[in-house]
């Protein structure tokens, strides 16, 4: 009984550290996990399992750019890194980024295709609200964080605690998850 108790007990152990480190699930890039999860590739996306789509909270190590770079469809550059919100799927979500370079910020838009889930590219995007702040320097340590009511969208935009937005965000897809985003940032973080 009692070697029954600790094969048990095992399994246990293994089935925790397997949800444990598989709450993220990756759709594109590489996201390591280990104690705490880790994001090195020109870009990278995930979706938070079993989580609500109405808010996230991401504790942020900035590490400094990603050693290669990718540009956007329309040639641009961008670093950031952010949440997804009421992520239906790549085509219909809310973003709340943190922009570090070229222009820092902590912007909410929405991107909205309506029949569409993977074939959008950059189509969709309305920019709701882009409010200045710092960039991190590299090791610094931030807290991104935002909640939509679920059914006025009233949303919260916080930066290490402190609220930067409060306001309505027209067009927010309803239902889906939570996730996370980079482009060019290499980052370690925890969900919160």
């Amino acid at each position: 009984m009692k070697k029954i108790s600790k094969y048990l007990s095992a399994i246990a152990l293994s089935f925790l550290s397997l949800s444990v480190s598989s709450q993220i699930v990756t759709t594109n890039g590489k996201i390591s996990t280990a104690s705490i999860y880790s994001i090195e590739t020109p870009s990278a996306r995930g979706n938070v399992l079993y989580h609500s789509g109405d808010n996230l909270e991401l504790a942020i190590q900035y590490l400094g750019s990603t050693d290669t770079k990718q540009l956007f469809a329309d040639g641009s550059f961008q670093e950031q890194v952010g949440l997804k919100l009421r992520n239906l799927n790549e085509c219909n979500l809310v973003y709340v980024m943190r922009r570090i370079r070229p222009n820092p910020s902590v912007s909410i838009s929405v991107k909205s295709n309506p029949g569409l889930t993977n074939t959008c590219g950059d189509k969709g995007y309305t920019m709701i609200k882009s409010i200045p702040v710092t960039a991190p320097i590299i090791g610094s340590n931030f807290v991104l964080s935002a909640s939509m009511d679920p059914t006025t969208n009233l949303t919260i935009v916080k930066l290490d605690n402190k609220i930067l937005w409060a306001g309505g965000v027209p067009f927010a897809a309803n239902g889906g998850g939570a996730g996370i985003r980079t482009d060019n940032a290499k980052i370690n973080f925890t969900l919160r």
